[in-house]
């Protein structure tokens, strides 16, 4: 994104998976703005998600993924606040 000069970047995914996606690409482009647009699944039932088995089971499912990524952007900012002027590279990228 940045090497391209974009300063922001929409972001289009489900409703109850847009925490996470957040957290992540934070993460992973710091600096570029993030335009949530969630998209609404008729089929999950967010609103009453406790009466329905399979969209509980969903929306703790991606509370626990959500968990992880929140202590990976934590960490991610804390070192680069610790560390002003070295490159903390996201997890999935090798150190040089």
């Amino acid at each position: 994104m940045a090497e391209n000069g974009y300063g922001s970047v929409i972001v289009v995914t489900s409703n109850y998976h847009m925490p996470r996606a957040l957290a992540e690409l934070e993460r992973a482009m710091p600096g570029i703005v993030l335009v949530p647009y969630p998209v609404v699944d008729n089929n999950v039932e967010v609103a009453r998600w406790w009466e329905f088995p399979g969209t509980t089971k969903l929306l703790l499912s991606e509370y626990l993924k959500y968990l992880p990524a929140l202590g990976r952007l934590w960490a991610t900012n804390l070192a680069r606040v610790a560390l002003p002027g070295t490159s903390v590279p996201p997890a999935d990228e090798p150190e040089p």
